[in-house]
């Protein structure tokens, strides 16, 4: 959902010759998704220019190169670190932190911050990005009616061209979460349709396949999730990023698993997760490749892919479940001893 913004002219208004060339530098690196040389020479900006009028500028592009990375608890702390008091840096502020919160699966507290955003700046440069914001961290705690309602007011409000793809994109998952398969599928084949190969084209496709997925269609449903895939691997990061090829391996993954095909479902989990940037995408993977290998019959691997999950989510609302399905499966196993040290985990 991360959606950046160009900064530059923002943040060389009164900077000085050094200043300059460290962020042209910052911002090039930026625009071609270089993300993490782009925050090494902001960190560089920051540590030699504190005092700088820009220095708040450069810490919210920062924060969007930190979180570009997956580091959605750094670019918090970068942000808290901020004081801006203008506008509407201060709004930038609060909504890269809400994203930045929504990237860590914080919904609660991303939804809060989009709200305040939205009624303390009605008019400001940053309400269509905060109402589309909210409309998805509603989506993803399955509150739908209250995300379609808030999409729909977003398509009244100025600006709301700058989301419209992905409003439109979120719309047809909101109809998919309530199970209405037709009606999501209107939505998505116009955008593929319309420049099958676009970003906005390629999301739709892969949305396109877990709509397929659902229906049963698994032959479709490859297909669709073949076409994200080939575009990654024909030029990665041009108009497919990690994170969309990850979902469509994914998606891969759980048709195969779904007919019980559990060698590809491996292989196909197994790329998504080398792959995935979300959390939410890589707790999924490496429960369901533990289940996949449990199930093809290689214990010692799937057990390997749960413990990993219980090390990168020991808070995780099925560790417990996940701790106690590895005792069982060493107990089913025979191996007792191995069982009996797991059960006093």
């Amino acid at each position: 959902m991360r959606r950046f913004l160009p900064l530059l002219a923002l943040l060389l208004m009164a900077a000085t010759p050094e200043e300059t060339k460290l962020l042209r530098v910052a911002e090039t690196a930026f625009n071609d998704r270089l993300y993490d040389f782009a925050e090494h020479q902001l960190k560089e900006f920051l540590a030699k220019h504190s005092a700088s009028d820009r220095a708040n500028d450069a810490r919210l592009m920062l924060a969007q190169a930190q979180l570009g990375q997956g580091k959605w608890h750094e670019a918090v702390v970068t942000l808290d670190d901020g004081r801006p008091t203008a506008q509407p840096l201060l709004d930038g502020f609060r909504l890269w932190k809400a994203e930045a919160l929504a990237f860590g699966e914080d919904y609660p507290a991303a939804a809060q911050l989009y709200a305040d955003l939205i009624q303390q700046s009605a008019t400001g440069p940053y309400r269509a990005q905060a109402q589309y914001g909210l409309a998805y961290v509603q989506f993803k705690q399955n509150q739908f009616a209250p995300a379609a309602a808030t999409l729909a007011e977003l398509a009244k409000l100025p600006g709301h061209d700058k989301v419209a793809a992905d409003a439109e994109l979120l719309r047809g998952q909101i109809l998919l979460g309530q199970g209405k398969f037709a009606e999501a599928e209107l939505v998505f084949e116009p955008l593929v349709k319309r420049d099958k190969d676009s970003r906005t084209g390629l999301r739709a496709q892969r949305w396109r396949g877990e709509v397929a997925a659902r229906h049963g269609d698994y032959d479709k449903a490859r297909r669709r999730y073949g076409d994200v895939i080939d575009s990654w691997k024909t030029e990665p990061n041009k108009n497919v990023d990690a994170q969309l090829a990850a979902e469509a391996w994914a998606g891969l993954g759980w048709v195969a698993w779904q007919q019980e095909q559990f060698d590809a479902a491996i292989e196909a989990f197994g790329q998504a997760l080398a792959l995935a940037r979300e959390p939410w995408l890589r707790r999924d993977l490496l429960l369901k490749l533990g289940e996949s290998y449990v199930r093809s019959g290689k214990l010692a691997q799937g057990v390997a892919r749960l413990k990993d999950f219980l090390q990168e989510h020991p808070k995780d609302r099925l560790a417990e479940d996940v701790q106690l399905a590895i005792a069982n499966l060493f107990y089913t196993a025979g191996d007792f001893g191995a069982a009996l040290a797991e059960y006093k985990e």
